[in-house]
């Protein structure tokens, strides 16, 4: 049967309360599925209906994440508790900045962003450290691409 997080039998999809309409609610009632259930698979259509994905196509791991962090971060946004309004940028984001120098008189152009996620080349490389290493390696921007900051130019 299906596990609710409060012992109360099963609702119908209709009947459900906004929490259970909701991503958090769904994840909540999944994840007491998987904590409470002796069996061998969950069924997730619903929380896959409440994503809006549709469960014939197979996803790709990355955009089903991209849409996943998204859509929590809809749903918390609107909380008044700064702490749950940025639960997933903390959790789950990082920031860095890309440094751009000037190659006449060294002058930087910092430029900060935020992730979810790193692109990372895992191509000739055997560890994660080896593939960040790559991925942070510094780039000398040289002819064309050269840059010159706005008293250079």
């Amino acid at each position: 049967g299906v596990v609710q997080p409060s012992g109360a039998p099963p609702e119908s999809q209709s009947e459900q309360s906004p929490l259970m309409k909701s991503v958090c609610g769904q994840l909540r009632l999944l994840f007491a599925k998987l904590q409470h259930s002796s069996r061998r698979y969950i069924d997730t259509s619903d929380f896959s209906n409440t994503l809006g994905l549709n469960t014939d196509q197979q996803q790709d791991a990355q955009e089903f994440c991209q849409l996943f962090i998204s859509l929590l971060q809809t749903q918390l946004a609107s909380q008044s508790d700064r702490q749950v309004k940025d639960m997933v940028q903390n959790q789950f984001g990082g920031r860095f900045a890309y440094v751009t120098r000037c190659a006449a008189c060294a002058t930087a152009n910092v430029n900060p962003s935020t992730f979810f996620q790193l692109d990372l080349s895992i191509q000739e490389h055997d560890t994660l450290p080896e593939c960040l290493r790559d991925y942070l390696e510094e780039e000398q921007l040289e002819g064309d691409n050269q840059y010159h900051c706005g008293r250079c130019r």
